[in-house]
């Protein structure tokens, strides 16, 4: 009976090693599947990221490339315009002796006809945006006195302050034609 009891105790000894493996075995298979399916996670969620980061680069690379010829195009416009106007500035200052007329019939100013200090002490307070009540001439002078300024002179430099008043006016608007097509960009 002795020998039973130990025959059965040494199977149940044997089972309990063979159970013990097998739930070592079984534990080490699902840890193993687990980590697997870990590590798969892992790479499914690494390659979603990696997808999103390709897509803002290149959306922030188009966005960029887009604003890049936005500008180019706005400077081309804005410096062809510079020169066009730059060039009618220019030949029309030159045509000041032309229609002004250094013979003129009586009443009329001449060419060589000094412009009065008065008159150019006006335009010059309206060229700085100076108070209208502030407006003088200098200690000794007189408004109606004839000043070192020939007509054709004030002609002259009238034609070419409007010209480059035309090109701050061009440059301000290829400015805003630019700020517009930036912030259409960034409304994207």
């Amino acid at each position: 009976m002795i020998a039973r009891i130990l025959s059965g105790l040494s199977t149940v000894r044997i089972a309990g090693i063979v159970g013990a493996g097998c739930l070592a075995a079984g534990m080490l298979t699902g840890g193993l599947l687990g980590w697997r399916l870990q590590e798969a996670r892992t790479e499914k969620v690494q390659a979603a990221w990696d997808r999103d980061k390709a897509e803002k680069a290149s959306e922030a690379f188009n966005r960029l490339r887009a604003s890049s010829e936005a500008t180019a195009e706005v400077g081309t416009r804005a410096a062809e315009a510079q020169v066009r106007i730059e060039t009618r500035m220019r030949t029309l200052k030159q045509k000041v002796t032309v229609y002004v007329p250094r013979i003129t019939p009586a009443g009329v100013i001449r060419a060589d006809d000094r412009v009065p200090v008065g008159a150019l002490v006006l335009l010059d307070a309206a060229a700085r945006g100076d108070d209208p009540d502030g407006v003088s001439v200098t200690t000794g002078q007189s408004y109606d006195l004839a000043s070192s300024v020939r007509f054709t002179e004030l002609v002259g430099n009238y034609v070419e302050n409007l010209g480059r008043g035309r090109q701050n006016a061009e440059q301000l608007g290829g400015l805003q034609d630019w700020v517009r097509r930036q912030q259409a960009l960034d409304a994207r």
